[in-house]
Parts: structure tokens; sequence; C-alpha cells
């Protein structure tokens, strides 16, 4: 059975998107409305940093660019550096927009976007105009949805490879033998952003050669909002391809925050 390598933490990134997006869109309107509602700054500021760095980690380098000045613009503003005026805002309320569109586009798996350069330019352009107090040149920053038919296309061969059974491990990872029943993967004393993707590619390599994977949470003592999506994300995606994904070793505390995500003790844990 073949993996999109990247497919996991896409999810992440469209889950970021997708959770941040009204969000940021309701403090813009809010300030719109009363310039003295401040307070709004320091959520946008870290909605905007959480987008930026879950399209890092894809490398969805569009999404990287818009975020990376808008977060720019949020952190100039709570300094008390840049006002907000509507113009301003109605540039940040399409770059926004235009956030939602990258993670629409991101959803085909053959998406080029050096198509987009000169749309997501006209946006960084725009938005670097607000930052640095300069006149905007509006324009309208789109990006077109890939329709059926490309996606039906571009997600054929894919479609297909997952029809044919899972290849039979013959041969196991660490200190594990031939008749062990689950491959481990040892999780950091830490669980976040610096690390999730090593193991996002360690977990998909055993995920390929195994029905079944146990994470090894014996050294595990914490972790960030990006390690608990990160997990949330790869309980999904082997509930969805029929692998067992499971925990051991894990203290009352990390045990209680995998039920959260869904990852159930292994047997052996």
């Amino acid at each position: 059975m073949s993996y999109d390598p990247d497919e996991m933490m896409l999810e992440l990134f469209r889950a970021e998107v997708e959770s941040h997006s009204d969000s940021l869109t309701n403090s813009l309107l809010r300030l719109e409305q009363d310039p003295e509602a401040i307070a709004v700054l320091d959520g946008m500021m870290r909605a905007a940093h959480s987008i930026k760095g879950a399209a890092r980690i894809v490398r969805v380098d569009p999404a990287v660019e818009v975020a990376h000045v808008m977060e720019d613009c949020f952190v100039a503003a709570q300094r008390g550096e840049l006002v907000l005026e509507p113009t301003g805002i109605d540039v940040l309320l399409r770059s926004v927009d235009l956030l939602v569109q990258i993670s629409e586009a991101s959803k085909n798996p053959k998406v080029d976007w050096s198509t987009y350069d000169a749309t997501i330019s006209t946006s960084v352009e725009q938005l670097r105009c607000v930052l640095e107090k300069k006149p905007i040149a509006t324009a309208p920053t789109e990006i077109a949805a890939p329709n059926e038919r490309q996606i039906k296309e571009a997600t054929a061969d894919i479609k297909t490879t997952a029809k044919d059974p899972p290849p039979k491990s013959s041969s196991v990872l660490g200190s594990l033998t031939a008749e062990t029943p689950a491959q481990y993967l040892v999780m950091p004393r830490f669980l976040g952003q610096e690390n999730v993707e090593k193991l996002r590619v360690e977990l998909l390599a055993r995920l390929g050669t195994s029905d079944a994977v146990s994470l090894d949470c014996g050294a595990m003592q914490d972790l960030d909002a990006m390690g608990l999506a990160w997990l949330h994300s790869a309980a999904n995606h082997a509930k969805k391809n029929a692998k067992s994904l499971t925990a051991a070793n894990a203290s009352v505390t990390i045990r209680s925050i995998l039920g959260l995500v869904g990852l159930r003790e292994s047997k052996d844990g």
C-alpha cells in the first residue's frame, strides 16, 4: 500500500487554517468596528504563527509567506508601531481568504504552486505596504480551487493503489523479533513542533512495513499543541488506512492525553 508522505501533516495544516480563519476574520472585523479593541491582537498573532508553522512543516511555501507577513503586521500593531486602519484590515481579510484558498488547493496532490506566484506576490506586497505604512494598490487575490476533473485525474493512481493489500513485513525495526506483533516508535521526552516532522517520517516508514505500530511513551513527559495535533493526525491516518496505532508505557497523565486523540494502550504496554 502506498502512502503520501505529506498527507498526515497536510491534514494538520488544513486543520490549522480551518480552526483559525474564522477567528482571524471575526477579530479583524471587531478591530475595524472598534480600533481600541487591541486585546484581540495577541490571539491574531498566535493564529498567524500557528498557520505559518504548520505550512512550513509541509512545505506549503505560499501559506508560509502570507502568514509570516500577517504575523509581522499583528506584532507591529501589538507593539503600537502600527495602527490597522480599514484599508489595511481589508488587505488582511483578503489574506485570510487567500490562506483558505491555499488550504483548499493543497488537496490536489499534484498542485503546482509556481502557477500561483503572481497571486502570492501581490498579496505579500499588499501586506508589506500595510506593515510599512505605504499606499496600497489593491487587487484581488484568488487561487482557483482544482475542479472535480482535475482532482480525479490527480488522485487516480492513489485511489488505485489504495485498494491493494498492505505489504507484509519481512523485517522489523529496532530490537524486535519477527514474532513481535507491533513495531515500536520511541517518543521523545517532549513532543513538539521541533520533532513532529522526524516522527512523521519514521511512523510512515513503519506503517509501510507493518500493520501495527506502538508508540513507546516511556520517556515522554510533556507535549505542546503541535505535538497533540500530530498525535491526532497520526491516529486518524492509521485508522483511515486500516492500521493499528497504539501506545505503550505511558504515564497516567500522558495516557489521559492519548485518550483524547483516540490512542489506546497496547496489550503489551
